[in-house]
């Protein structure tokens, strides 16, 4: 049992009782007039409309709180046209508080609940093919920079001196983390971090790369 004190309407402030079994907070004075069965102390008017413009206060509070994240939300948000799959070329949004970017016709149709616009099955398809053409090239952007990069190493195997199959050996040990591989830095074109990178690499073919890795292994460990 905890204690505390708190206003009661009968009483005013007045000790109350939290019981942890489930019971809720009580009155102790209002719990004592029911044990003795005796009148109870009539419901004060002042009591209660104080707690009323208490309540009313709070709600405003909270109310007013709500509308000014609403008004910084609408402040930081940023209005562009894209493709909708159920709307065609319409107006999205970006509130800068995450990575979503819904269609405004969409968020509508949302709130006012209902039946949503259909699907169109020629957007979806637009959509993928425009997909496919923007990995197409930004594969053969990255082929053309590891190319460049694999002839500022020489553009040969530095063990045999062959010049296919190239790989980049690191000799140095490699960053750790999402995004820290050669592959990830040429795709995001930081090609200052690429050219870092490659300074603790040797230019190998794919032989001598297995090659190279294998030794590597046994002497990190030399009982297997």
């Amino acid at each position: 049992m905890i204690k505390f004190d708190r206003v009661c309407k009968r009483h005013g402030l007045t000790t109350f009782t939290h019981y942890t079994s489930g019971a809720g907070m009580q009155c102790c004075a209002c719990q004592s007039e029911r044990a003795r069965g005796v009148t109870r102390t009539p419901i004060r008017e002042d009591i209660v409309a104080e707690w009323t413009a208490s309540a009313r206060a709070a709600k405003a509070a909270v109310e007013a709180a709500a509308e000014e994240r609403r008004r910084e939300r609408r402040n930081a948000m940023i209005k562009f046209d894209r493709v909708c799959k159920r709307h065609g070329l319409t107006v999205h949004a970006h509130y800068g508080t995450g990575g979503k970017m819904p269609c405004c016709a969409c968020r509508s149709e949302r709130k006012r609940g209902g039946a949503r616009t259909p699907i169109r099955e020629d957007i979806v398809e637009e959509r993928a093919e425009a997909a496919e053409e923007r990995g197409r090239e930004r594969s053969g952007r990255y082929h053309q920079d590891m190319d460049l990069l694999k002839e500022f190493m020489g553009g040969k195997c530095e063990h045999c001196g062959y010049e296919h199959d190239l790989e980049f050996h690191h000799v140095t040990p490699r960053r750790t983390g999402s995004g820290s591989t050669l592959s990830d830095i040429i795709l995001h074109k930081a090609y200052d971090e690429a050219l870092e990178e490659i300074k603790g690499c040797e230019m190998l073919c794919s032989d001598c790369h297995d090659d190279a890795d294998a030794e590597l292994r046994s002497l990190e460990n030399p009982e297997k």
